[in-house]
């Protein structure tokens, strides 16, 4: 067993190599099917276990600086290159790892394999906004990814209103990425008062849009035409005068 103290390359690599050998092999078919889930979830333990480690890591890899060494202009780009996932998870990963020395109850159930790379991502975040939380967030930990998320928002939402608000105020943003379909999506996150303002304008066009479609036969989703709202928001932005033709028909495959 492994120094884990003083853990070098060779160390993993011993466990790496097995893997390569036994997934190299693995022909799912020849798993008796009295065993496959378990095999599975053997697997998947071993996931959680890696991810775990690469989590508690990044933050030491930062250290290093290999990132500016090899041309990277971020340590989570160098990591999103090296994984093959996307620099704004690597950021994540990184900011999680340094969480995890204030959090060490969180770090120790990560090291145990209790929780996927999600859930430490979720529960290191709100235990840093409300650290008489973990414990309960720990204990919630083995409930669907959705759930455990969702109790850590509300933790992170209790106490002083003021702190809340302005760390949503600061951590605000809008994103926008083509999918590997190529389509288009759009995320925000901000206050509730924003959300409030924005509401005041784009819901009457939303309704607009559904009113203008029906009475033209057409029936679509109601978030198909919230979708088109959104465009036209933006459209309006551009065009301020507001007697401007704004709702023209937009033909949409499948419409009927």
């Amino acid at each position: 067993m492994a120094n884990v103290r003083g853990l070098r390359p060779s160390d993993v690599r011993s466990i790496e190599v097995s893997l390569r050998a036994l997934i190299g092999d693995l022909a799912p078919d020849d798993v008796p099917i009295a065993y496959a889930t378990q095999v599975w979830e053997s697997f998947d333990a071993i996931e959680r276990l890696a991810a775990s480690a690469k989590t508690l890591l990044a933050r030491r890899v930062e250290q290093t600086r290999s990132w500016e060494r090899k041309g990277f202009r971020s340590p989570a780009e160098q990591s999103a290159s090296i994984s093959g996932t996307s620099e704004a998870a690597a950021k994540r990963q990184l900011q999680t790892s340094k969480q995890l020395e204030a959090v060490p109850a969180t770090a120790d159930a990560a090291r145990a394999g209790k929780l996927s790379a999600q859930k430490v991502e979720a529960i290191a975040s709100a235990a840093m906004v409300a650290p008489e939380a973990e414990g309960d967030l720990l204990r919630e930990a083995a409930a669907p990814l959705a759930h455990v998320r969702e109790e850590c928002l509300r933790a992170r939402g209790r106490g002083d209103r003021e702190l809340s608000y302005a760390r949503i105020q600061h951590e605000r943003f809008s994103r926008e990425w083509i999918d590997a379909e190529g389509a288009w999506n759009f995320m925000a996150r901000g206050t509730i008062d924003a959300a409030a303002r924005f509401r005041a304008v784009f819901e009457p066009i939303v309704e607009e849009m559904f009113t203008t479609a029906r009475s033209e036969g057409r029936k679509e989703p109601r978030e198909a035409y919230a979708f088109d709202a959104l465009i036209e928001l933006a459209e309006r932005g551009g065009h301020p005068d507001p007697h401007r033709q704004a709702l023209t028909s937009i033909p949409r495959v499948g419409a009927r």
